[in-house]
C-alpha cells in the first residue's frame, strides 16, 4: 500500500515521499476556467469548472464539481491559471477521509512542468535532479496515470 506525507511534509532527501505522492493520483482533472478559489490553511470546497483527464490522456466534457484541496495548494494554482498554464489535480481518496487534491501540475506553454503548492519545491528539484533531461516528457506521462507502478517507473531515473 503507498503511502504519501500529510499535505506539506518535506518529502526527505531520498524521494520516497515524493514518489509515493505522484503515485498516489487515483484521478485526474484539468481545471477548466480560472476562478477565484477560497483561503485559509486547511482543506477547503472548491467549485471549480473542470475536465477529466482519462487514463490514454483524453478529455471528457467539461463539467462543475466541488473538489477538495488543501490551501496550500490554491495560490500556485491561482498563478498557474492567470499565467494561462494547464493546472491538473491529481485526485486520492485511498486511505483519506473523502476524496482530495494530493498534488497539482502546471503546464507552461512551453511544456515545462512544475508541482504547485506550498513546500513543494523540495519534491520537485528532486525529481528534475534524478530525471534531468526527461523530466518534462515524464511528468508528461505521469499526468492521467493512476497505475501507482507505472507512475514509480516513470520516476526513476534516466
Amino acid at each position: 500500500m503507498l503511502t504519501m506525507p500529510s499535505c506539506g511534509e518535506p518529502c526527505g532527501d531520498d524521494g520516497p515521499g515524493v514518489d509515493n505522492m505522484v503515485a498516489s493520483a487515483e484521478r485526474w482533472l484539468r481545471v477548466a476556467s480560472r476562478t477565484t478559489l477560497p483561503d485559509g490553511d486547511r482543506t477547503v470546497d472548491a467549485d471549480l469548472e473542470v475536465i477529466e483527464v482519462r487514463t490514454d490522456r483524453s478529455e471528457g466534457p467539461r463539467h462543475g464539481e466541488t473538489i477538495a484541496v488543501h490551501s496550500w495548494f490554491i495560490a500556485g494554482m491561482e498563478e498557474a491559471l492567470a499565467d494561462g498554464d494547464s493546472v491538473y489535480l491529481a485526485l486520492s481518496s485511498t486511505g483519506l477521509e473523502r476524496e482530495m487534491v494530493s498534488y497539482v501540475i502546471a503546464r507552461d506553454s512551453d511544456g515545462d512542468h512544475r508541482l504547485d503548492g506550498r513546500r513543494m519545491s523540495e519534491g520537485e528539484a528532486l525529481l528534475r535532479d534524478r530525471l534531468g533531461s526527461a523530466y518534462n516528457a515524464r511528468m508528461a506521462e505521469v499526468i492521467g496515470s493512476t497505475d501507482a507502478e507505472s507512475t514509480l517507473s516513470l520516476l526513476r531515473a534516466t
